[in-house]
């Protein structure tokens, strides 16, 4: 739309074809000596035509030729019709030297169209950098989901197994059948969380279908990798700062309604001002009883007419005027705050976003720690168990802290992308990065 709206203000100065034709039909009196009255009618047949076009400095120039047939009868003709044709050619040309005067005017629609163009581009771009990160941000959320429930899943098998071994072990008379119980109520409690992830999962990849243009509930969409989230380059604030000022999607869409602003301010109020115009034309006649002799006359250049006149237009009140500028200025300044407040915002938001991957990458070091102690527990519990030294309820604890653990990896892994996914967002990169 707005690239049509382009073409439409570049179309704006045409060179226009009129063609015309008309009858006039005249009865008119006069009189005389004596209160005498004496009648005359005219009946007049014209045809013209005229190439008329309005330029963007204001000038507006006309070329027209016009043929007309007239018939003459009355007293003074004895009661006989006299017949005559005219032929005339005028050349007019009209200028403002007020109100429209100069491109600055005439030129401000398409410059606004310009304008209007590059911010539907740049909106353009921002809104696919959009989607293009919330798809991201969807896609290693099904990821986590996907990760939890093969988490949940696993410690499900296990303590099936556990489950099995120690109803085994109660038929050898080596535990007691309390201990089933015990693993029992783990399995049960591992079922519920297998369900809850599996819907979680179901949920996550309806969004994510729903971000790419198909949400059919019986398509099955999952995460293309099963392999973690890798983490990126890390930046400092300073380097992510100066990324957001000079790439922001947002911004650089902001500015451009600064900048639109700007351009509508400029011929506010323009349409109100005094008027102010210089025309003239230069007009040659030809009259005969034939038409080649009329025609021929015109061409001489024997009979001309010439005008030259300024027109001069005062309105008598400025209210309309001084609102409709005031309104545009207080338009600029309003984007100029709009475009303010969100250059504070980037700025609060480079450092929160700085911040959390940080806190992010140092929270995957931790978890990934976690998880190897855990690991390491649960591996020391489940020897002393089987020996005989240890309880199920030590090694169901055990348990679920490596499983606890492992999704806090899975967690913190996923953080750590999309934080850096919302970084190259708001520094207008996404969309790069993903191309390349």
């Amino acid at each position: 739309r707005a690239r049509q709206n382009v073409l439409a203000e570049q179309g704006r100065y045409t060179t226009v074809l009129q063609a015309d034709a008309g009858f006039t039909h005249q009865k008119s009196a006069r009189l005389g000596a004596g209160d005498t009255l004496s009648a005359s009618t005219t009946r007049t047949y014209t045809v013209g035509s005229a190439l008329r076009r309005t330029f963007a400095t204001g000038t507006s120039a006309e070329l027209r030729l016009q043929g007309e047939r007239f018939e003459s009868s009355g007293s003074t003709l004895g009661g006989s019709t006299a017949t005559g044709y005219g032929v005339s050619g005028r050349a007019s040309l009209s200028q403002p030297l007020l109100r429209g005067a100069g491109t600055r005017v005439g030129e401000a629609e398409l410059r606004a169209a310009r304008v209007e163009k590059e911010l539907a581009d740049k909106s353009s771009l921002r809104t696919r950098s959009a989607l293009v990160r919330d798809v991201v941000l969807a896609y290693w959320e099904l990821w986590y989901a996907e990760e939890s429930a093969r988490i949940q899943r696993s410690a499900l098998a296990l303590a099936k197994q556990q489950e099995s071994d120690a109803k085994a072990r109660v038929v050898q008379g080596a535990a007691a059948s309390t201990d089933v119980l015990t693993f029992a109520t783990r399995v049960a409690e591992l079922e519920e969380a297998v369900v809850a992830a599996e819907l979680g999962q179901t949920q996550r990849a309806l969004e994510l279908a729903r971000l790419m243009g198909s949400p059919d509930p019986d398509r099955q969409l999952g995460a293309l990798s099963s392999r973690p989230p890798s983490a990126g380059p890390s930046a400092t604030r300073a380097d992510v700062e100066a990324a957001l000022r000079s790439g922001s999607l947002e911004l650089a869409e902001l500015e451009t309604q600064v900048k639109l602003a700007r351009t509508r301010a400029e011929v506010a109020g323009e349409a109100t001002r005094a008027r102010l115009d210089l025309e003239g034309y230069l007009e040659s006649q030809g009259l005969s009883e034939r038409v080649p002799t009329a025609a021929r006359r015109a061409g001489e250049l024997s009979y001309l007419t010439a005008h030259v006149g300024v027109v001069y237009e005062l309105p008598l009140d400025d209210s309309r005027r001084n609102a409709e500028k005031r309104a545009a200025l207080l338009a600029v300044r309003a984007a100029e705050h709009n475009l303010k407040s969100v250059r504070d915002r980037i700025t609060a938001e480079a450092a929160l976003s700085v911040t959390n991957e940080r806190a992010a990458s140092r929270r995957v070091a931790l978890a990934q720690k976690t998880e190897a102690v855990a690991e390491k527990a649960h591996a020391a519990e489940k020897a002393r168990f089987e020996l005989g030294q240890s309880l199920p309820i030590a090694v169901q604890q055990a348990e679920d802290e490596l499983r606890r653990a492992r999704l806090r990896v899975a967690r913190a892994q996923v953080d750590l992308v999309q934080e850096q996914t919302v970084v190259l967002h708001l520094a207008g990169k996404l969309l790069s990065h993903y191309r390349g």
